[in-house]
């Protein structure tokens, strides 16, 4: 299978060759401050891949399996990760658009 780093079937051959014996799925998604409880709960089987925005007055933690990265207001990143924390809890201008994986 031919694909390129940022796409979703490199990200599901990464995580089913991690979990092996465990199925990956997949599905398209668009999230935002309406959302907040899909994409700030972190859970052991299930991660987001795609374009995450921080808004303006809103500054993020993206978390990751060993570590975070901070993104500043007004700033966008094409990442894999587990949850997001906001650094101000009140200012939770975001939107997320890419896929939300879970392995079972």
């Amino acid at each position: 299978m031919q694909f390129t780093l940022d796409s979703i079937e490199h990200v599901k051959s990464v995580l089913q060759e991690k979990n092996k014996g465990l199925d990956v799925y997949y599905e398209p998604v668009i999230l935002n401050n309406s959302e907040l409880d899909t994409i700030t709960q972190p859970h052991s089987k299930k991660y987001f891949f795609g374009i995450f925005t921080s808004g303006d007055l809103t500054e993020t933690k993206l978390i990751f399996e060993n570590g975070s990265i901070t993104i500043p207001e007004q700033n966008q990143i094409i990442l894999l990760f587990k949850n997001v924390e906001f650094v101000v809890p009140e200012n939770n201008n975001f939107q997320f658009r890419g896929f939300q994986i879970s392995i079972s």
